[in-house]
């Protein structure tokens, strides 16, 4: 009988900003004029003193976000088998940056990098990949996600190990699945303030409503096969 494969740990991130993210379509514009595998992104800015607990299998942790991940990493590190004559050349590589402004100063926040594959293999058959949003009450949206949108992002890791140059790098990776959209800032373009327009207190709001029929006639699978919105 084969051995049931353990199930990883999903994870929750603490509310971050969104910096210019893909969680709509993927990404698959060339990088420095060669072709890439399309995937979505985000890039989530949190403050490098935000000890807000991140969420595991929707249970409050006692970790911060750089907790979770700089055990994560070490725990990826102590597992990984190093090729001999790579030994003296390894080194861990971390899913999260200092941020620096203009001037190359530290602004205090850390940027953390999440990537799904647009096309997964299961069982031998390729599938592509959606991304499932939800707003603050858990309500499934469809809304187009800008830079600067404060989120939540669902996701497990995965450890690895891999020659990069002349050097060998052990690391993990942040596979997201899903975002919980706290709050909105319009896809290309700024905000209704930067386009100089007020409140209209004659008019109502533009209710976004998503409409979930089922249908998944276009043949498109979220990135896990499980339920998200229990996850926030």
């Amino acid at each position: 009988m084969a051995e049931k494969r353990k199930r990883k740990p999903r994870y929750v991130s603490p509310a971050g900003f969104s910096i210019w993210p893909y969680l709509n379509k993927p990404d698959d514009q060339p990088i420095n004029g060669n072709p890439q595998r399309p995937a979505y992104k985000n890039r989530l800015r949190l403050d490098e003193d935000d000890d807000t607990p991140v969420l595991i299998n929707g249970k409050k942790s006692d970790e911060s976000m750089k907790e979770l991940i700089d055990r994560l990493v070490d725990e990826a590190w102590d597992e990984h088998e190093i090729p001999a004559k790579y030994k003296k050349k390894a080194s861990k590589i971390y899913p999260y940056e200092e941020e620096v402004d203009e001037e190359g100063e530290p602004t205090g926040n850390l940027i953390f990098k999440f990537k799904q594959n647009a096309e997964i293999e299961v069982n031998g058959e390729k599938r592509k990949v959606t991304i499932d949003l939800f707003d603050a009450r858990k309500k499934k949206v469809k809304s187009l996600v800008g830079n600067g949108s404060i989120v939540k992002m669902a996701f497990t890791t995965r450890p690895f190990g891999m020659v990069q140059g002349k050097d060998y790098i052990v690391g993990i990776s942040l596979d997201f699945s899903a975002a919980q959209v706290l709050k909105l800032e319009a896809y290309g373009g700024g905000n209704a303030d930067s386009y100089g327009f007020g409140d209209e207190e004659d008019y109502d709001g533009v209710d976004d409503d998503y409409q979930d029929d089922d249908d998944d006639s276009d043949g498109t699978e979220p990135a896990d096969d499980t339920d998200d919105d229990d996850d926030f």
